[in-house]
């Protein structure tokens, strides 16, 4: 998968701003497209799939997982509020739209 199918995918999953929008919703669309490709092409959790569909997948499963906004409880670290959201969904099979139009775009391609 080439960086340019990969904006793409990105584009599908996350409108991005209209021109002219806000300063601060640019910057957020900006770092949000610069994590997942250090996510698809570099981190080291995808170190023997860089740059494949999978590995496209598989970064925005991470992104949503570990680098998306969440509100955390007071009685929690953000960690282990992340890691409460990913076991529920694991063990609830609770379903996700972004994960689930993902598999599909990049099945269909």
């Amino acid at each position: 998968m080439t960086n340019q199918e990969f904006d793409k995918l990105i584009a599908q999953l996350w409108t991005p701003p209209a021109e002219g929008a806000r300063k601060n919703l640019i910057a957020v669309n900006q770092e949000r497209r610069d994590r997942l490709h250090h996510l698809f092409a570099e981190a080291d959790t995808q170190d023997n799939i860089w740059g494949t569909r999978w590995a496209a997948l598989q970064a925005v499963i991470e992104f949503d997982d570990y680098f998306r906004t969440v509100k955390l409880p007071e009685a929690l670290t953000e960690q282990e509020h992340r890691n409460n959201l990913a076991m529920t969904a694991l063990l609830h099979d609770q379903k996700n739209d972004l994960k689930d139009l993902a598999k599909s775009l990049l099945l269909v391609a």
